[in-house]
């Protein structure tokens, strides 16, 4: 049978997940910008609209992807 985690360790939990939420705000706010930047840049080279919201979208999710994967990296993993 678990046993139940006590008032500490939920109150660490809690702060833990509110933390987490607070760098995936980041990471997002981060990816954003470098999709902006990466549309715009591609615009300016002479890329077509369409072609530079896909560059944006491109940039956005690859950085995404990165910042998260670097975040679960310097977690050490954990659940």
């Amino acid at each position: 049978m678990a046993t139940e985690p006590s008032r500490a360790d939920r109150a660490s939990q809690q702060a833990a997940s509110s933390v987490r939420s607070i760098w995936v705000a980041v990471m997002v706010l981060a990816a954003t910008i470098i999709a902006c930047a990466a549309g715009f840049l591609a615009y300016l080279s002479g890329a077509n609209p369409p072609a530079s919201i896909l560059a944006g979208g491109g940039a956005f999710g690859s950085s995404t992807l990165l910042f998260l994967a670097i975040a679960h990296y310097t977690d050490g993993g954990r659940r």
